[in-house]
Formats: structure tokens, sequence, C-alpha cells
């Protein structure tokens, strides 16, 4: 069977859809110190071309409170704190780890256990 040209997507999605991508920008430059790169670019045009494929060319060049706009908008900058934060929490629980090992003396040391401490540092977030 042929794939269709045009397919029938949730506004939701698409939104999630875009989101996803676009928090990887914000991602992609965090990790690159602020500096933009061939990564974030990637995923910023792919984010664009969504949303303009679904809303049309200047969806996200003109009506700056237009509520899909904004919800998008939100969503993106949520799905970028999620995943940076899920990235420092790992930074504490390598470094407990790295202290267990020391404090061990070897390497013999359940990573689990340090996540787990991490997590209760953490108030029980993972």
């Amino acid at each position: 069977m042929p794939a269709p040209e045009t397919v029938t997507v949730p506004t939701d999605a698409i939104v999630e859809a875009y989101a996803q991508l676009d928090s990887m920008v914000g991602v992609w430059v965090a990790l690159a110190d602020g500096t933009e790169n061939g990564l974030s670019e990637a995923c910023e045009i792919a984010a664009v071309r969504l949303m303009e494929a679904a809303f049309g060319e200047d969806c996200l060049r003109g009506d700056r409170a237009d509520p899909i706009v904004v919800m998008a908008e939100a969503r993106s900058a949520e799905a970028t704190a999620d995943f940076l934060d899920i990235l420092g929490s790992r930074g504490v629980t390598y470094r407990s780890y790295a202290r267990r090992v020391r404090e061990a003396g070897t390497t013999a040391v359940p990573f689990e256990a340090a996540a787990s401490e991490a997590a209760d540092a953490r108030g029980g977030q993972s």
C-alpha cells in the first residue's frame, strides 16, 4: 500500500513532536557551552519544518500570542528543562559512585547503591 500524500494528525501530537525536536536545540546548545552547532541546527530545522507543514509557513514568525505557538514554545521549554534536569541528576549519581569507589578502595561497588543514595539526596526524585 503506498503512503498517503496527506494525513490527519491531532494538534496536540504535532505540538508535542515539535516540542521534543525543539527541546533538543536547547540541549545541544547547552552541551556545547552555549554554542549553536550542527546538531542543534538540524533539530531546529526539523522542528520548524514540522510546524510549518502543519500550520503554515509563517506560523512561528507571525503572532507570538497564537495559542498553538504559545503551547508549543512552553512545552518545548518544559521538555528542555526535563532533559537537562535528568542530565544533572545523573551527574550527582556519578559523583556519589566515585566517592563510594574511593572510600571502598575497590571498583566492586554497586552502581545502583550510588543511584539510590543520589535519589535520597534529591528527596527521592529520580
